[in-house]
Formats: C-alpha cells, structure tokens, sequence
C-alpha cells in the first residue's frame, strides 16, 4: 500500500505494450493572453546564467526590468501567441527560458526570435542537457538579420542518430548592450517534441458503482501507471455532491502498478449515512489526465428490525410464530437471529439463523413443547446484522403458558339420574392462572348441538357452575360438559390451551316411572320398585 505524497518504487509490471510517443506541434494559439503556458506537457520556466558563462546583462536602471517575473502568453505582430520572458524596459530581460520535458527528447524543433523591437543581428544560444544535467546539445543561433519586427528564426536539434537525448533546453540572448531603444526580450514559439500522448492507466477495480460500503474505511482497489511517460500524481477525494466541494483523500507522485492492489484507504468514519462520489485523478508529465468516479452509499445507519409478533408480554404456547421485518435500506443485509431465554439471565438459546432480509413476512418459529419449556416469563430476541458488521437488536418479554386450565364437575355422578327433585344444581371447579372463560352445557339424545347452561370469565372453586332446569325436557339420556379456555396464544394463533369435563346423565320428571327407582324414593333396587311397576302396569298411579 502507498504512502500518501511520497514516491514509492516499484518494480515495472508490464499489463499493456508500451506506446510508441508521437510528435507534438504546440503553437499556444489557444492558450489565454498573459496567463503561464500549461497543459502543453512542458514546462517553461525563466533562469539566470550561470556565473563565468560570459552572459550578463544590466539589470535594473531607470524604470528597468529587475527580474522575479514569468514566462506568459503574448500575441505576436501576426495574431498568433508566442510564450515570451518579462518585459525589459531601458535594460534587457535578466533571463532566458527554460524548457523542461517529461521525456527523453531525441530531436525539438521550435522558433525563436525577438519580441517587438527592431533588433539587427542578435544572437541567442540554444543549449540542450541530458537526464544527469550534462549539456550534449549547443549553438549559438542569428535573430534579427534586417530591421523587420517579430523577426525569428528555427531551431531543429536533432539527436535522433546518435544515443544522447534530451531532457531540457535553456534559450538565452547574448546581447549585452542596453543601448537599444525599446523592448527586447526571448520569444519561443511552434514547438515540435516529442510526446507522450496516452494518458496514464488509473484503474478502479472496487468497489463498484452504486453500491454501499463500509461506514468506517473503504479500500480503493485497483491500479494506476503511465508505461510511455511519467506518472506524476494521483489525487482521490470525495464529495457529496457530483458538482464538488471536493475533499481530499489521499495524494501521490507516483502509481501503483500491482494490479488488485489497494490503492488508499477512505475514512468513513465521519460520514454521515447517504450517496457520495469519489473521484481519482491520475495526471503524467505530458499534463494528460485519466479520471474515474463512483458514487457509493456509505451504510452508516444499522440494520432495521421490526417485529410485529409476539407483542410485548404476550401470552404464548405451543409453536410461536415470529413475523416481522429485518433489513438494511438496500444495502448488504449479513443477516439475522432468533434466540430465547429465561427472565433473569443467562445465555440466550438461538433458535433461527438466516442470511436473507424479510418484509412483513414470517421470520421463524419457536417450538416451546419441543423441549418442554417450564411456564413463565421469558426474552425473545431478533438480531440482525448488516454487510458490515453493524447490528441491531430487538428484545421483547413474552409469557410461556402450555398448561390447560382445571375444568371439572364435583357433584355430578355419570349414568346417575337428575331432575326428579327439579332444577339440578351442578357444582365443580375452574381453575388456571390466566383463565379467559368457562362455559357448562348440555346435549341430549334427540337434540344436534350443545345447549348453554351458563358461562364465567374467572375461576371458582368448588362452587355452583349453574343450575340446570330440566323440566322442559324429555326423560332420556344427556350429556353435560364443561369448557374452560385460558389466554394464551397457542400454535401462532389457531388457538388457546382449552380443558373439557364430559358427564352422561339420565334426565328424570317428577313423578315419572322411568328409570330403575321406580317409585322414586331414592332407594333402589328395591321389591317395592318391582310392586310399583306392577301397580302401574294395572293401571295404578305412578309414585303411589
């Protein structure tokens, strides 16, 4: 990984054939008026002569030049735009100018002449240097032959047969009189060089575009070199918008030719969750730039979790079905957990693992008879987990009741005989902790469904149920039976936990022969009820 704006080294990494570089013509006819010459892929710059060169110049005098300017854009006498050093004044210009290029140069043409002045037979020497500063290139060059303005002539180095090449070029005037009246100044102008005209590779590898990435660092994979020229810098920032401010992730003088190489690391960490774009700029010698951009989502926010059953301190039973939603915006869902335990500690019990994301659908189910879970209170907890190890939880308390309330009738005998003495009082008991209602009824045999004796909503304890008036029905058999529901919510909702007390009696009438006790006094068997029923038979009163 790269050190942010320090040159790394790295071994050359061939990915692509090298190109070949072209000739370039720059004229600066493009270029604005009194502004430096860039993007041209040269750089220009003024100098002094070294000492015991045997250049020297006055400097300074009445309204003179005193050096400190720049090379800038001026317009020619022919409406074309030329690069020139500062004006002179009374004096001549202190400098020359300086060409330094990004590349080896086997051969550079361009003109120089003077600049708005009639000057006759001035000189200029044209020296050229190597890589190491070695001068492998010099001549001295006549401007100027008659009194013409803007008079100019061409330089052509050409190293081209031979192996010396060059890296820089200083143009200087040899006068060294300030006799002439007017201006008189280096202009250089119609620069042929050679050139790197590919821009260098910045790849960007990951992340992808319109994806969510990490609200803490992201790494900028990828590679960056320029294998025909110098790779000079290479800038990431980021912004909220596509339109800037931008700000600053990392710089370098150098690329980072290993391809699936991280090329920096973004702190997230600061960032509030929402769209940004990032931004490479990889720029080489020749002022030829590759750009790249994303925009990413950095997932600031956790994971959502909602859980739309069981509800709070929720009454359940048998399988608990958990519905809900467990999500991330949109972004990388790691997925999420279902658990349990005991009010008051210990390790939560995990009942579901899954990967995907829900919507208002089931999330799982929790079997509590399967281990039998003892009755009472316990937590459940949904956990979800984003792609980049965000969580968020949601713990809520629920009741386990998997026991059937007690339902029973006390004074009730099967096959016994009710309603001789009249109205038959039923006692018994219903009994459980979170008791919903009870109902007592009767069927009986010419009859299709069950007939409400009475109903409660709370428990009682060996008391009267109900009283049963049968004295609007026939004298055969019946069934009675007693229901009791709690509250809880059993199996996900088809119901409750629900107890049931079947009793078969005989429906008797007041003074009705029917039955085994046939005088109905209570005692049988009997020879009386054997009297009786022979009484009857002849035509006797029953009960008599």
């Amino acid at each position: 990984m790269r050190v942010a704006s320090r040159l790394v080294v790295l071994a050359c990494v061939g990915f692509s054939t090298p190109v070949v570089l072209a000739q370039r013509l720059v004229t600066f006819d493009s270029l604005a008026l009194g502004a430096a010459p860039a993007g041209t892929g040269v750089t220009f710059q003024l100098f002094s002569p070294p000492a015991g060169s045997g250049i020297a110049w006055p400097v300074g005098g009445a309204g003179g030049y005193t050096g400190g300017g720049a090379v800038t854009v001026a317009a020619t006498s022919t409406g074309t735009r030329a690069v020139q050093t500062p004006l002179a004044g009374p004096g001549f210009s202190p400098e020359g100018i300086r060409m330094l290029f990004a590349v080896d140069q086997p051969r550079v043409k361009f003109t120089v002449g003077v600049g708005e002045v009639s000057v006759l037979n001035a000189m200029y020497r044209v020296t050229g240097y190597n890589g190491a500063g070695t001068a492998v290139f010099t001549r001295d060059y006549p401007v100027g032959n008659s009194s013409s303005l803007n008079c100019n002539t061409l330089v052509d180095i050409d190293l081209s047969g031979g192996t010396s090449r060059m890296r820089r070029i200083d143009v200087v005037s040899l006068i060294q009189s300030s006799g002439v009246n007017g201006e008189y100044r280096e202009v250089i102008d119609s620069l042929e060089y050679f050139a790197d005209v590919t821009p260098p590779q910045l790849v960007l590898n990951s992340p992808a575009n319109d994806t969510c990435v990490s609200p803490v660092s992201v790494p900028i994979v990828g590679f960056s070199q320029d294998l025909d020229g110098t790779y000079t810098r290479e800038v990431w920032e980021f912004s909220a918008s596509a339109d800037g401010p931008w700000t600053n992730i990392a710089t370098f003088t150098s690329g980072f030719g290993a391809p699936g190489g991280t090329l920096t690391t973004w702190n997230t960490s600061t960032l509030a969750s929402g769209w940004y774009f990032v931004r490479g700029t990889a720029t080489n010698a020749d002022q030829l730039v590759t750009t790249v951009h994303r925009r990413l989502f950095v997932d600031n926010v956790p994971p959502v979790v909602v859980l739309r059953s069981p509800v709070a301190s929720e009454l359940v039973g048998g399988t608990v079905c958990f519905d809900g939603s467990v999500s991330d915006n949109g972004c990388t869902f790691g997925g999420y957990s279902l658990a349990y335990r005991a009010v008051g500690g210990g390790a939560f019990t995990t009942i579901v693992n899954s990967p995907t994301a829900v919507t208002n659908d089931p999330l799982g189910t929790w079997n509590t008879r399967s281990p039998l879970l003892s009755d009472g209170n316990y937590e459940v907890r949904v956990t979800a987990t984003d792609g980049f190890g965000s969580t968020a939880q949601l713990i809520r308390n629920v009741t386990i009741d998997n026991t059937a309330p007690t339902a029973v009738m006390t004074n009730v005998v099967a096959c016994e005989g009710l309603g001789a003495e009249g109205p038959v009082v039923i006692r018994g008991t219903v009994n459980d902790a979170n008791i919903s209602g009870w109902a007592l009824q009767y069927t009986t045999g010419n009859s299709t469904g069950w007939t409400t004796i009475a109903t409660g909503t709370t428990n009682v304890s060996n008391g009267v149920l109900g009283v049963w008036n049968v004295s609007t029905l026939p004298a055969c058999a019946a069934t009675l039976r007693l229901t009791a529901t709690d509250r809880s919510n059993v199996n996900c909702g088809s119901g409750a936990n629900q107890s049931e007390n079947y009793i078969s009696v005989r429906i008797k009438r007041p003074g009705s022969c029917s039955d085994i006790d046939f005088n109905n006094n209570g005692v049988f068997p009997e020879d009386q009820d054997v009297v009786d029923f022979f009484n009857v038979l002849a035509g006797g009163a029953c009960g008599g």
